[in-house]
């Protein structure tokens, strides 16, 4: 959908522009992917294995910040 037909907050996403109500969940994701990578080759995993793990880290994820925009959406006037 173009960001005209969509409300101020995907608006401001597609513009890119991150809500301060996203910016810590971004920041601390960001720090456990980081870290996840980082133990992981350390430990010496395949990278096969370190990818399933991304994945399955960002699938989570993906879930959480799902909730945080519609949570968001639902507070902001005419969105």
């Amino acid at each position: 959908m173009p960001a005209e037909g969509r409300g101020p907050l995907y608006q401001s996403l597609d513009q890119g522009d991150l809500p301060r109500e996203l910016q810590a969940s971004m920041e601390r994701h960001r720090q456990h992917l980081a870290a996840l990578v980082g133990s992981l080759r350390a430990a010496g995993l395949p990278e096969q294995m370190i990818d399933a793990s991304v994945r399955q880290l960002v699938d989570s994820y993906g879930v959480e910040l799902s909730a945080a925009l519609r949570a968001l959406r639902k507070d902001m006037p005419h969105a």
